[in-house]
């Protein structure tokens, strides 16, 4: 189940702000639509309704760290550090460095959009992607309820939290 979802059917809550998930295509190829995207985005005028944002492209393997691209004297660094602090149960901890939010991302990024990144265990990422075995049945179902909760977090505390994160 969605992440959305969940927080709207098994919380019964209304978050303050929209999730939007995108699903993007063309990444290999160029950012093709992530470009568009946020060109887009910039084009209507509605850029600045995104407020934070990530992606989650790199397998399925658990979360391990997050990092963000909240300024650090932002008064909002202190709700990545709450969501990371929730998710520390998961086997999550806070990471230093900057982050654009990964490739597809980037482009929001580097329009002002602030970003987090849940940083996976890659390990078998390679031994799998875009062969015929990258299938669903490779996926370990702990690893995705782990992922499912770490991306629970951060969205309903992104979309519920009223400030900014720039």
């Amino acid at each position: 189940m969605a992440t959305g979802a969940m927080i709207k059917n098994h919380a019964n809550i209304r978050p303050r702000r929209t999730i939007r998930v995108i699903l993007w295509g063309a990444e290999e190829l160029g950012l093709i639509g992530a470009r568009a995207y946020a060109k887009a985005r910039q084009d209507d005028g509605t850029i600045a309704n995104h407020v934070i944002g990530s992606e989650s492209d790199f397998g399925a393997g658990p979360i391990y760290g997050l990092q963000s691209s909240v300024n650090v004297s932002s008064n909002a660094l202190h709700v990545i550090d709450t969501m990371a602090g929730m998710m520390g149960q998961l086997g999550v901890s806070r990471r230093n460095g900057d982050t654009s939010g990964g490739p597809d991302m980037s482009p929001l990024s580097a329009l002002g959009v602030p970003a987090v990144n849940l940083m996976q265990d890659g390990t078998d990422y390679f031994d799998l992607h875009h062969t015929p075995d990258d299938t669903f049945d490779k996926v370990k179902p702990e690893h995705m309820r782990q992922n499912l909760a770490a991306w629970t977090i951060f969205t309903f505390i992104a979309a519920e939290w009223p400030g900014s994160f720039k």
